[in-house]
Parts: C-alpha cells; sequence; structure tokens
C-alpha cells in the first residue's frame, strides 16, 4: 500500500530538511559522537508530535513553478474491486495514479493520492527528532516498475508526511513516481513489512549530504564513522 503520498508533484530527490526549533536543538556538528546519538537506530521510540509551525503542511499537490512533463494515458475505468489493495488495481500496475475519472472510488482508493491514515508524524524521546510512524501493522506493496526524473523537491518550508521520513541504509519504503496524464508526483510505497511503532524509513541515495549513522548491516558509511559531515 501507498504510505503518505502527498509531495509536491515536482519532485523525487529529497533536499536536506532544516530541523524545527520547536522540537530540536542542534548540536555542533564537530561533535561526532553527539552527531551519532541523533541518528535514528532500531528500537527507537516514538511519541506523536505537534506538526512544525514553520513548515506549511501539504494536502494535495502543489506545483508552483508550473512544470509541464509528457502526457501518460490512462485506459478507462482501472477496474478496482477492493479499495484498499493498489496490486488489484489496473492502474497501479501500469504506474498510473488513480484519480475522480476512470476509479469506481473516485480516486479514494490504495491507489489514490491521499495522506495514509497508517502514518503519524512522531518524536524520537531519545534524539527530539521528527520521523514518520507505523501507526498499525503495514504490509509491503507490490513491486512495479520505476523510471527516474531529474526535479526535486525543496521541503523546507513546505510538505507533507513524506517530508519527514528519515534515511536508512536498510529502509522500510522507497520513493516510487506515478503519473496521470501530465500530472506526476512522488509516492512512499512500503518495500518490506513495517510493524506498528517503527520508524518507516527511505534510502536517500549515494550521494549524501552527511556521514550516515544508522547502525544497519550494510551501511555504506560503516567504515567513516569517525569522519564529520561534510
Amino acid at each position: 500500500m501507498f504510505v503518505a503520498p502527498t509531495p509536491p508533484k515536482v519532485a523525487i530527490t529529497p533536499l536536506p530538511p532544516t530541523k524545527d526549533p520547536a522540537f530540536v536543538t542542534p548540536l555542533p556538528s564537530t561533535n561526532i559522537a553527539n552527531a551519532a546519538l541523533l541518528a535514528s537506530q532500531p528500537g527507537d521510540v516514538f511519541v506523536p508530535a505537534r506538526w512544525p509551525y514553520a513548515v506549511a503542511h501539504l494536502c494535495e499537490q502543489f506545483n508552483p513553478l508550473v512544470t509541464l512533463f509528457p502526457a501518460v494515458q490512462h485506459y478507462g475505468s482501472c477496474g478496482c474491486w477492493d479499495r484498499g489493495r493498489a496490486d488489484s488495481c489496473r492502474n497501479a500496475l501500469t504506474h498510473v495514479y488513480c484519480s475522480v475519472s476512470g476509479c469506481p472510488y473516485e480516486g479514494k482508493c490504495g491507489n489514490g493520492l491521499e495522506e495514509s491514515p497508517k502514518v503519524f508524524l512522531g518524536l524520537n524521546v531519545r534524539t527530539r527528532q521528527l520521523g514518520v510512524v507505523a501507526a498499525e501493522d503495514i504490509g509491503r506493496r507490490p513491486e512495479k516498475p520505476a523510471y527516474p526524473v531529474c526535479a526535486a523537491i525543496n521541503a523546507e518550508g513546505m510538505g507533507g508526511f513524506m517530508r519527514f521520513l528519515n534515511h536508512s541504509c536498510k529502509p522500510a519504503a522507497e520513493f516510487k513516481e506515478v503519473s496521470n496524464r501530465r500530472r506526476k508526483t512522488v509516492v512512499v510505497a512500503t518495500t518490506r513489512k513495517i510493524k506498528r511503532g517503527d520508524e518507516v524509513t527511505v534510502d536517500y541515495g549515494g550521494d549524501l549530504w552527511f556521514v550516515c549513522r544508522c547502525m544497519q548491516d550494510g551501511c555504506r558509511h560503516r567504515s567513516i564513522q569517525d569522519e564529520q559531515d561534510p
């Protein structure tokens, strides 16, 4: 199923987020030990958090630059027989998200663009950092083909739940590009089962602007833990 699919539609690569002063007291970048403590780790506990006052909460697609993408055709009704299952949706199988036209559930199905009620914005009790957390057990979304784009999000002052997804080298979800005619957006799709209370994480990719300290097996920065952030 989709998780928190409401970013601006000209998006695929997350930019460095700005820490919200209402929740976080940034530690000096020169203190490597403190930087490591700020990294999310398996088993961290989260409590519900208020939406940061400095970040506009986007609940619909937002394209301030009016960026145009090549048209992607959809082929009539998606044929959904269960509004909660994207793997039975004809549109989902062709990487097209559902809209009011062509969906028996008016786009309010497992393949629609709505923030998932299965996640919430949480505050890490140990690190005092914000993250997206599973409010209930979430299953893995079936694999679908993906195509790269070159647009990017500037999530400093606005965004949905996706803005607060933290990086992990062993993520629970991944970015997926979906389209509907000339509208294009990025959603987050689960890649494995996520238990209630676990953080929903994604892999930011190989070109990180910080030293990853996720403590996961196979962390791409395991050999440079004693180095400063760039």
